[in-house]
This record gives C-alpha cells, structure tokens and sequence, in this order.
C-alpha cells in the first residue's frame, strides 16, 4: 500500500488541495463521499462546479428526522446525482431492503476513490471501534449496524470494509485539534492504532491511500 499524510495549517490550503486533488478525476467517475460536517465545502461549491456521474453515499442514519439525513442535508446543497443508501424518512431498519439496495451498487461502476472522513476514534463510514453488526447483505456490500451515540443506541446503514477497499484509491479529510494525536499516532504506526477501523484499513488495504489533515477547524 502506498500511504502519505498531508498536513496544513489553514482551512484555504487544505480545502485547495482536496479540490485539486478530486479535480484529476474524469466526469464519468464514481465517488464514495462522506456525510458530516468536514465535506460540506465541497457539496456547496466543488460538487455543483465539478461534476462527476455518481457519488455514492459511505452510510446514513436510520431515522425519521430529515434533518439528520446525509442524502437529504447533501442533496439540498448539491445538484448531483447521489447514490442514497435508503428512502426518508425511515424509522425502522427491518424496513430496509440490504440485497436491493446492493443489487443496484453492483449494477453501477465500482467508485473510483472513496472519499471518506475520519473521525478521532479511529472511525470512517459508519465502521465505529465498537458496534454491533445488525445485518449483512449478501454481496457483502453494506451492513445494518448499531452503535451508541451518546446515551442512546442508533441504527445506520453503512458501505462494508470490503466494498470500500475494492477502491482504488481512498482519501481520508480531517481537521480540528481533537484528531491531532490520533494523525500523528497513524504517521508513527503506533500500535495504538492496529486495533481501531483506520489501522485495520490501512493494514489490510492494497490501493492508494491519503490522509488530508488541517490541525484547524
């Protein structure tokens, strides 16, 4: 695996050098994107200027709140064509159809570079530290999990390790302070790191991998 960490120091740099990274790719490619706060620059302006055939969601919240829906959120900011994980609102996750919804993955190119986040836990997609895998599809594309945030338990749907490490390529974006240690600990291949979903990733990933880090939020 080729890997390599970039830091900046400014938001402007690091936003710069993640559009102009993306840019080398065709308009006929497919891209895994993020939900969360980090990647919304790019649904604002990038994703409407540069447009490119698919970008296929990394997970989604089971939930009848729209206002916590990735698609929803992203596709109000976003005239793209973006592949969305399950209809909203959706309360139950025994309502969603995995075999359906990877059925028509498999139908599409596979992604040409996951774009993903990377949270200070060691987590990307909905693939947290600790989880409980609820339901497999059987292509082994997505998976139904739960896990606790805060003092509640949410359901989510998310693309699998598997799928996401068919890409050829994977660009992980951070900032903030609170990921500074965990940056710097997957810079030195701590063992720290083995054990959480990034240091899995990186030790079973064959492709082309990039870490895009601003210290600044």
């Amino acid at each position: 695996m080729n890997q390599n960490i970039h830091k900046f120091d400014t938001l402007e740099t690091w936003q710069h050098a993640i559009c102009k990274h993306l840019s080398r790719f065709s308009s006929d490619a497919n891209l895994i994107v993020p939900g969360g706060s980090t990647p919304i620059f790019l649904f604002k302006k990038f994703f409407n200027e540069k447009r490119f055939n698919q970008l296929i969601l990394s997970d989604e919240r089971i939930t009848s709140d729209k206002e916590r829906s990735n698609f929803l959120t992203i596709s109000s900011l976003t005239n793209s064509n973006i592949f969305k994980l399950c209809d909203f609102p959706i309360s139950n996750h025994k309502n969603i159809s995995l075999n359906k919804i990877s059925d028509a993955l498999n139908k599409i190119k596979h992604p040409d570079i996951a774009l993903l986040g990377l949270g200070d836990d060691g987590h990307y997609a909905s693939i947290f530290p600790s989880t409980e895998v609820i339901e497999n599809d059987e292509s082994n594309n997505l998976k139904i999990i739960s896990t606790k945030i805060g003092d509640s338990f949410e359901y989510r749907i998310t693309l699998s390790e598997k799928y996401i490490k068919r890409t050829n390529e994977i660009l992980f974006i951070a900032k903030g302070k609170n990921k500074y240690d965990l940056i710097n600990k997957i810079e030195n291949k701590s063992e720290e790191v083995i054990n959480l979903p990034i240091g899995k990733l990186i030790n079973s990933y064959n492709g082309k991998l990039n870490i895009m880090y601003c210290v600044n939020d």
